[in-house]
């Protein structure tokens, strides 16, 4: 501003000049103001600047150190922050009026970040009850947010935000991942099952919507695929269901390499259970075969079944209810990797149909 920059030439011009000198030229030039609007607005923004670093730094940077991605300050805390807004307070409550929420809402979507007011209580992934009001008590709370704000990223205020959340959250992000991939993706793993299906309602029971869990972020540095793998209908609503695949490894960096509960970790061990479940399946109904001399085994698909929990006899569809993470691999798919199995020993896969019904035979002619 013209009259601050006034202030601080001056003594530096005047070094060296007598005291009663530099005073006669403070007193001509004064303030120095502009005068007009432009100096107005360096002057209210100036101010704002003021006014929002103090809030920032006691209330909205705390919230995200500790791992969170929005906050909710209560209107009687914010009025400590921003005495110039018109402020009505009615016995327990405090209200502000439409221009304050203006004021309010443009500083905060100023700096990158979302803006919203709740009466009571606190919103979904807030603070967890920091600054956030209680019933009817004093009127609510204003809730700032960051997680899922678009303009975050062009944002410094964002980045710093999101940057201090995400340190916060990696212990508590590592340890959920790892009670996840413990309950839900290696026992499916040691089973050579290289892919699952799960609804929202599985995944809530690890990731906290409250902490706003981005499951797809977590699950993609582990290097698991997550995608969307169909739909269920009850009643008249559809709901989602995700597949968590590790069947191929797409390194974005080689920290993964060193990193523990990993897709590399789940394909390592479903590959060692399809080695061992073949051999199993090679000792019970392909040598007894061999021994008697033949040169292939016709088998039903339901004896694959029993062998290779992985492999279907037909197409999945999806179903009403499902209840824990499923497993259903489509035909086709099973078929490739039991012919993969097959031809890795030195056995011929065929796939026929008698009377309608379909066989696999396996033979081992030379």
């Amino acid at each position: 501003m013209n009259n601050d920059a006034t202030r601080h030439l001056l003594p530096n011009l005047f070094k060296g000049i007598p005291r009663m000198a530099v005073q006669a030229i403070n007193e001509f030039t004064g303030d120095n103001h502009l005068c007009n609007g432009q100096e107005l607005q360096e002057v209210s923004k100036a101010r704002r600047e003021q006014l929002w670093n103090r809030f920032y730094e006691d209330h909205v940077l705390p919230a995200a150190q500790k791992g969170h991605g929005e906050v909710a300050v209560r209107l009687d805390y914010a009025m400590k922050y921003f005495p110039s807004l018109v402020w009505n307070v009615s016995g327990r409550r405090v209200e502000l009026d439409a221009n304050g929420w203006k004021y309010l809402g443009e500083l905060v979507q100023d700096k990158g970040l979302s803006f919203s007011y709740t009466r009571g209580g606190h919103s979904k992934g807030a603070a967890k009850g920091k600054a956030a009001g209680k019933g009817e008590q004093r009127g609510g709370s204003l809730v700032i947010a960051w997680r899922q704000c678009q303009s975050v990223s062009k944002s410094r205020w964002g980045l710093e935000l999101c940057s201090a959340t995400r340190r916060a959250q990696e212990p508590r992000r590592h340890n959920v991942w790892a009670k996840f991939f413990k309950a839900c993706l290696l026992p499916h793993a040691q089973q050579g099952i290289v892919e699952i299906y799960m609804t929202d309602h599985d995944l809530r029971k690890f990731f906290k919507e409250g902490w706003q869990d981005d499951v797809r972020d977590i699950a993609e540095t582990k290097a698991v695929a997550f995608t969307e793998g169909g739909h269920y209908s009850v009643g008249w609503s559809r709901f989602p269901i995700w597949c968590l695949a590790w069947r191929e490894i797409k390194l974005m960096n080689g920290k993964i390499l060193r990193d523990s509960d990993t897709g590399i970790e789940l394909m390592k061990i479903a590959a060692d259970a399809q080695h061992r479940q073949w051999q199993e399946f090679f000792k019970l109904h392909l040598l007894p075969v061999a021994e008697k001399g033949l040169h292939e085994a016709s088998l039903e698909l339901h004896v694959l079944q029993t062998s290779f929990p992985w492999f279907r006899s037909e197409a999945w569809e999806w179903v009403s209810e499902l209840k824990g993470p499923c497993t259903f691999t489509e035909a086709d798919e099973g078929r490739q990797l039991l012919t993969f199995l097959a031809e890795d020993a030195s056995v011929q896969v065929e796939w026929v149909n008698e009377w309608r019904r379909e066989k696999c035979v396996l033979s081992w002619r030379s």
